[in-house]
């Protein structure tokens, strides 16, 4: 293990692969947590101390840097689910159960 600084350190594994890591207390329990950035070298060193300082600034915050990049993603991938074509079709699919067929097939054109 090479230690950066701040609690960034590089864990060097005895297969002989690297991994960037950060080691910080979580805001609301204070147990100790570490989270991995990401394989060197594909993640540098400057990507890997600007994450690190991301993480920090988080923390002045009460905001725990992995909670947040979860809700990021949980975010990405829910704006990519509701897509405007998506949402009408389960709404298409809904409604032509109720409607004549010419009907149905009038409104999903003219969606």
């Amino acid at each position: 293990m090479l230690y950066n600084g701040d609690d960034f350190e590089l864990l060097i594994k005895s297969s002989g692969s690297k991994i960037w890591q950060f080691r910080y207390n979580r805001p609301v329990t204070k147990k100790r947590a570490k989270k991995s950035i990401g394989p060197y070298p594909p993640v540098r060193l400057a990507d890997a101390r600007s994450y690190r300082t991301e993480s920090r600034s988080l923390l002045v915050k009460h905001i725990d840097p992995r909670d947040h990049q979860q809700e990021l993603l949980h975010s990405s991938l829910e704006a990519k689910t509701n897509t405007f074509q998506l949402v009408a079709e389960r709404w298409w699919n809904v409604k032509k159960a109720s409607v004549t067929e010419n009907y149905a097939k009038d409104i999903w054109r003219s969606l």
